[in-house]
C-alpha cells in the first residue's frame, strides 16, 4: 500500500515482471541463462563479476561445512 501512496511503484517493476513471468524466470534460472547473462558483465577483469562476488562473499565456507558434515558419517 505504501508503494501506491508514496508513488514509488517504478522501483518494484522488476519484481512485478518476475511475478508475471514466473515460469520463464524459473526455466531461465534452471538452464543457467541468468548466470551467463550476469557473468557477461565484469569490472576491470573477467574474474570481477557479480557471480564471483556472491560466491566469494556470501557462500564463504559452504563447501568446507558440507565436506565436514559428510566426512563424519
Amino acid at each position: 500500500m505504501w508503494v501506491d501512496i508514496g508513488n514509488v511503484k517504478f522501483i518494484f517493476l522488476p519484481l512485478e515482471w518476475i511475478g508475471m513471468n514466473a515460469m520463464l524466470v524459473y526455466v531461465m534460472a534452471a538452464e543457467g541463462i541468468f548466470a551467463a547473462f550476469i557473468n557477461g558483465w565484469y569490472y576491470d577483469d573477467t574474474h570481477n563479476t557479480l557471480i564471483y562476488w556472491i560466491q566469494k562473499h556470501i557462500f564463504i565456507g559452504v563447501g568446507i561445512q558440507e565436506e565436514w558434515a559428510f566426512s563424519s558419517m
